[in-house]
């Protein structure tokens, strides 16, 4: 369990493109005790875990549960493709638009 919960703060974790160092210091934890976390080292408390979901925005839920899990993927992929439209070009849109319809039809 301690092994599966580390990999699911790692792949949160690192979809939202953040480092070790910044979601310990955000979560209150020492950095080499968050590594050990994500390693799946140790058996973290209900309370270690709520601050990791706090410092990755996410329901503590989502570190337990696998369906949890892919509603959190959901909401990365959502932000990070708004992300990308903010700042894109209207010919870059529309290629978005294009690759979309072909993966999705």
């Amino acid at each position: 369990m301690q092994e599966a919960v580390g990999r699911r703060i790692r792949e949160l974790r690192k979809a939202r493109s953040l480092t070790q160092e910044g979601v310990a210091e955000s979560a209150g934890i020492n950095p080499k005790y968050f590594g050990a976390i994500e390693r799946g080292e140790v058996n973290l408390s209900l309370s270690t875990l709520d601050r990791i979901a706090k410092a990755l925005n996410v329901q503590p839920a989502a570190l337990l549960e696998v369906e949890a899990l892919a509603v959190a993927d959901r909401q990365v992929v959502t932000q990070l493709v708004h992300e990308v439209l903010q700042h894109a070009d209207d010919e870059k849109v529309e290629r978005l638009k294009v690759f979309l319809e072909r993966v999705f039809r």
